[in-house]
């Protein structure tokens, strides 16, 4: 697991990827109903009257991983500042924004409560210490985090100027734990799709009283993602060009570095933009993209799909008109190459790599918590090594040795399935699996209250998948957590 040496050196690769800028924690930003934490980046040259973006990182996920996907390069470049919002443990596991309440509680849902309250107050906090423009105020959000952004738009549209959901959820898709696995799996349920009204009445009902204008919204998504069905992206167009005015007929569409962008205009500017990421999965694009690259520099759920999910949702914020060049004319060799059949920077492939569950043996008996380990090696080296029972992710550890601990108490007693599955740096992967045997008095697992500490995942294959290796990072996993006052 990641001791704080790892984390702290993760911190300083990020502040020095993104050139001199600085990235540090704020430690006070007001009453913070939600128990969030707030790291902000601060660019080289702040613009005057500067811009700010939020963007939210996705579960398992941290502040410094939502720092390498491209957003404190360009706020150095364009001179706007970043905040990136953190979620802790001990309000979901596994670190997911609660997009969908916790456990029937839509808290987090309403207009200055829980969570949301807290992102405002990060707003008021930056607006308060630094020269922001209220009129250029954005968020942005991958995973849990782009459906929490979906929560944001919804309930502070005075707030927000603009919003990009990446692979996230309709707002008030669901407010249960099993909404929101249902939600995620959209593909199989079509019982809880909606019509373009009915999904822009739950948004309009966030804040009735609203007059004012709403913010605009880019929506990414892979094609090939099996973590969050792709109807999900098809449901949130309907959901924002209802709630924007604008018909369900494309504007303008366009093919831009093999990807499909759809445009939804009202009055000849455009309020929708709709990116389908050809064979992605479950991630955010980076590399070599034709307008403004952004070659991957590591972290978590990232794929290199030569288009640059930052800058273009950064464009459409309307924050890319006076463009700094970076210091050697460009990025370096435009990018890095995407990783068809594991190719590295030179053309070579990665050395595939291996995966070895090395405990507990397969076939063995267990009880309590459990202490499952892997082995794991990459020619290019490991990413990181994820950890699954009967096709839910449970964890991913990105430093060896490589382990997960499974608390077993409440699981039921029988067979169940472990795999180990290993990504190198291209995102190739490879993977191991064994079968365990929890005897009998485990506790009941339909209890709600007695369930393992990370009781929803994502569901291996789910819907939506297209022949993708990458299994990532869940959207939910909800806990009974403790209210911070």
């Amino acid at each position: 697991m990641r001791t704080p040496l790892v984390v702290a050196a993760m911190i300083a690769a990020a502040a020095t990827a993104a050139s001199a800028g600085t990235l540090e924690q704020v430690p006070s930003f007001g009453s913070n109903p939600g128990g969030l934490s707030m790291w902000r980046y601060r660019p080289t040259t702040p613009a005057a009257n500067a811009p700010l973006v939020l963007f939210l990182h996705g579960c398992s996920q941290t502040h410094t991983e939502s720092a390498l996907v491209g957003w404190t390069q360009l706020a150095d470049q364009y001179g706007f500042y970043v905040v990136f919002p953190e979620q802790s443990t001990s309000n979901n596991p596994i670190r997911c924004f609660n997009w969908a309440g916790e456990y029937g509680d839509p808290a987090n849902l309403v207009r200055g409560q829980g969570e949301n309250l807290s992102l405002k107050q990060m707003v008021d906090k930056m607006q308060a210490d630094h020269a922001i423009d209220p009129a250029r105020i954005y968020i942005a959000g991958f995973s849990a985090g782009g459906a929490f952004a979906s929560v944001m738009l919804a309930t502070w549209p005075d707030v927000f100027a603009a919003g990009a959901i990446m692979a996230g959820i309709p707002y008030r898709c669901a407010t249960t734990v099993n909404g929101a696995y249902n939600c995620q799996a959209l593909a199989s349920h079509p019982e809880l799709k909606k019509t373009p009204q009915e999904w822009g009445d739950l948004v309009r009902a966030a804040y009735p009283s609203h007059s004012g204008p709403r913010p605009k919204v880019a929506i990414f998504h892979g094609t090939s993602d099996g973590i969050v069905s792709p109807d999900n992206q098809i449901e949130l167009v309907e959901q924002w060009t209802n709630v924007l005015g604008a018909d369900q007929t494309v504007d303008e569409m366009a093919t831009v570095a093999g990807h499909e962008r759809a445009r939804h205009k009202v009055g000849g500017v455009t309020v929708v933009e709709s990116w389908r990421v050809a064979s992605m999965g479950h991630a955010v694009s980076m590399g070599a993209d034709p307008e403004h690259a952004c070659p991957p520099t590591g972290g978590t759920y990232i794929e290199n799909r030569g288009m640059c999910a930052a800058w273009r949702a950064a464009a459409f914020f309307g924050l890319t008109g006076t463009v700094t060049p970076p210091p050697d004319g460009g990025m370096p060799d435009g990018g890095v190459p995407p990783p068809d059949g594991g190719a590295g920077p030179d053309g070579g492939t990665s050395g595939g790599p291996t995966v070895t569950i090395t405990a507990p043996g397969d076939g063995d008996e267990v009880s309590g918590a459990v202490t499952i380990s892997a082995e794991a090696s990459a020619a290019d080296g490991v990413a990181r090594v994820e950890f699954k029972v009967d096709g839910v992710l449970k964890g991913s550890d990105g430093t060896a040795p490589y382990s997960y601990r499974w608390q077993t108490a409440n699981v039921a007693a029988g067979a169940h399935a472990i795999e180990a599955i290993v990504f190198d740096r291209w995102e190739v992967m490879a993977s191991d699996q064994i079968d365990i045997v929890i005897g009998e008095g485990g506790g009941n697992p339909d209890d709600p209250t007695l369930v393992d500490p990370i009781p929803c995942g994502c569901r291996g294959g789910g819907a939506g998948a297209v022949g993708t290796g990458v299994v990532v990072l869940l959207l939910v996993g909800f806990l009974r957590r403790r209210r911070v006052a």
